[in-house]
């Protein structure tokens, strides 16, 4: 669709600069006044054949069987104003061409670089255009800097070319042609040829067509610079006569540069390939998820810091206004109580005045509950001395006043009775408050918990789409008939693991989405579950990672322990300062539960920071300079502690030591192995 309106956008530009350029020609046709001028005079509505290569972008033929490129619209720009009909003939490559030409079966070819071998063929115009031959390898492959390091190299060119012609030049270097500028890439790629030969531009369209970008890189060496030209048939002399008028007319006014402009500026619009657009929905979904969770945590925090500010201003309260008391007799006959105790209680003056005791004042008032070790059958007052005794009993009291109060009874070691009662009346309030905020709190974890199983659910899309990629890309060479080296089977067979393995790890992220935390844990066999952590962890080629293999069952979450051991395997790898390292998994018994160790030779964590890894927020690197956001550990912290287990760090910067350690429940039922819950490992 975007390569569609761009053509169409190119298509206004060149019919704007006909519509410029016609004028000036039929202008400079009536200022021809002498037999000697050479304005451009064709006859009328004279068709030409015009050959032209598969030679993106410069010519080749579109979808609909169009004649397109550069190449082909500058000779539109150039012959259609002087009258000219093209009939444009494709190609496969130059040396076609040129065979054509000879055969008369063509008048003109799209513009090919100057040589002598080509003048017996025809005249050609004035210089049009540079082609410059650059060399492109596979991705750290072989660096050439010289044309002594080509020397027994294989070298992929188009047929008939320039570059042909220029490799065969050189000494011991191999010239491999092929039918067609499309067909470069695929022997480089396939390890049938060392390099590319071809201009940078042909190249550079190729790779961004079929997105193999990364896989192909430019030498800093070329084969010169070459100039091109049209190259018509000699038996059509007023055709270059006329062509090289138009040339020079349009070089003057600067159509032709234009012309280059338009197809050769760099695209603004990004989305071009598969990958780029799945790159792209990928990094909104994560910048999305992270902003979210982001400020979900910021208002998590402030919620409980205002709890924390109510709690201490309630304790001040608290302390300003005192307690109620009530002191009471070996018999529990009144002896004391406070102005406090008369004005929230006024009802039991008349009985505390009268000499009551605490049996007969609160029988009636409270419920009294059984207490342990003492028979039902004793009388009421009995059952309240023992719970006094033991200090149980308590009530809550809500005053007409609109006070609450809490009291408790307690036996003092002088024999005697207190009643303690609190004002609770702010703490209810907050009790209230607080338990308004949870329920608030839980909603938001519902939500989070909901945006987490979408997020996972999108990922899976992407994915789906990337698989059946894959099997088209295999599908499309299984019928092509092309035979692929070993490592390039071998390279497609692991992008088939990864992308099994992805789908899989998405699978269990929406199961952990989907659980709410309370589930019960699960035994699992953690060996069977290594090899995909690994994989997931894009581990450098010079990176050893060792694991043993005598990890026993474990008890507890084992998607959280894939996420919890993955994000240690990948911190070691992220936070290393060489370009090679070591990484061992080791476990060793510690009680009931199993100690597991990820220890690498990388930088360390200096004494200073082994406290503050843990925070949610911290990094010991700035983003801009490779740091994350600081929830990592955070969130292994978190996750190793619903399971009961504790995590810790140790490091010794002088001899490269890191050790990060955490406890994980063995399993404990003797019927193991038939409970072991295993992921896919395809």
């Amino acid at each position: 669709m975007l390569s569609d309106i761009w053509m169409r956008f190119q298509r206004i530009g060149l019919f704007t600069t006909w519509i410029v350029i016609a004028p000036m020609t039929v202008m400079a046709q009536a200022d021809c006044a002498d037999s000697d001028c050479m304005a451009p005079v064709a006859s009328e509505s004279e068709t030409i054949r015009v050959g032209y290569t598969q030679f993106a972008p410069y010519s080749g033929t579109s979808k609909t069987s169009v004649a397109e490129g550069y190449l082909v619209d500058l000779m539109r720009l150039l012959a259609e104003p002087l009258g000219y009909t093209l009939q444009f003939v494709p190609h496969d490559n130059p040396g076609e061409l040129l065979d054509s030409l000879e055969a008369g079966l063509i008048d003109v070819t799209s513009p090919l670089s100057f040589n002598s071998d080509r003048e017996i063929y025809g005249r050609f115009t004035e210089a049009v255009h540079v082609f410059s031959l650059d060399l492109f390898i596979k991705r750290g492959g072989r660096e050439i800097s010289s044309l002594t390091d080509l020397q027994g190299l294989r070298v992929a060119v188009s047929q008939g070319s320039q570059a042909e012609r220029r490799v065969r030049t050189i000494e011991g270097a191999i010239a491999v042609p092929v039918a067609s500028s499309r067909e470069l890439l695929l022997p480089l790629l396939s390890g049938d040829v060392d390099v590319v030969a071809a201009p940078a531009a042909t190249v550079y369209y190729q790779l961004k067509r079929t997105g193999l970008g990364g896989r192909v890189e430019s030498s800093d060496f070329n084969l010169n610079q070459f100039l091109a030209g049209f190259l018509v048939d000699r038996s059509h002399e007023r055709l270059l006569i006329d062509l090289n008028s138009a040339i020079a007319q349009a070089q003057a006014q600067g159509h032709i540069k234009d012309l280059y402009d338009q197809w050769f500026r760099p695209a603004p619009d990004p989305f071009t390939t598969r990958e780029s657009i799945v790159l792209l929905i990928a990094l909104g979904a994560v910048i999305v998820g992270l902003l979210y969770w982001g400020w979900l945590h910021y208002g998590i925090r402030m919620s409980a810091k205002r709890a924390t500010e109510r709690a201490d201003s309630l304790q001040e309260v608290l302390n300003a206004t005192g307690a109620t008391l009530l002191l009471a007799d070996q018999n529990m006959r009144p002896l004391w109580w406070n102005e406090a105790y008369a004005r929230n209680y006024p009802d039991h003056l008349p009985a505390l005045n009268k000499g009551k005791s605490l049996e007969a004042l609160f029988s009636s008032q409270v419920s009294v509950p059984e207490v342990p070790g003492v028979e039902g059958a004793l009388r009421v007052d009995e059952r309240i001395k023992e719970l006094m005794t033991v200090g149980e009993t308590q009530n809550v009291d809500h005053l007409a006043s609109g006070k609450v109060l809490k009291s408790k009874g307690v036996k003092l070691s002088s024999g005697q009775y207190g009643l303690v009662a609190m004002d609770v009346t702010a703490l209810s309030a907050a009790h209230r408050e607080l338990q308004s905020n949870a329920e608030q709190l839980m909603e938001s974890n519902r939500n989070l918990s909901e945006f987490s199983h979408i997020a996972a659910h999108d990922l899976a899309g992407p994915l789906r789409s990337i698989r059946n990629l894959h099997k088209w890309i295999l599908d499309d060479i299984a019928d092509s008939e092309v035979k692929l080296d070993t490592d390039v089977i071998e390279n497609f067979e692991h992008i088939n693991r990864l992308i099994e393995r992805q789908s899989a790890l998405i699978d269990d992220l929406l199961a952990y989405a989907s659980s709410d935390g309370t589930e019960s844990p699960r035994i699992f066999d953690p060996g069977a579950r290594l090899a995909s952590v690994i994989d997931l962890c894009e581990i450098p080629k010079n990176f050893e990672v060792t694991v043993a293999e005598d990890l026993p069952p474990l008890s507890a979450d084992p998607v959280g322990f894939d996420i919890v051991l993955r994000n240690l395997i990948s911190n070691a790898v992220k936070h290393h300062d060489r370009e090679a390292g070591r990484i061992d998994v080791s476990w060793q018994r510690d009680g009931d539960f199993a100690q597991v160790l990820v220890t690498d030779d990388g930088p360390g964590i200096e004494p200073k920071y082994k406290k503050s890894v843990f925070r949610p927020f911290k990094t010991l690197k700035s983003r801009d300079r490779g740091g994350g956001t600081g929830l990592g550990l955070a969130f292994v912290e978190r996750t190793v502690g619903k399971w009961g287990g504790h995590i810790s760090v140790e490091s010794d910067t002088s001899v490269r030591v890191t050790t990060f350690s955490f406890t994980v429940p063995l399993a404990q039922n003797n019927d193991t192995q038939n409970n072991v819950v295993r992921i896919r490992v395809g």
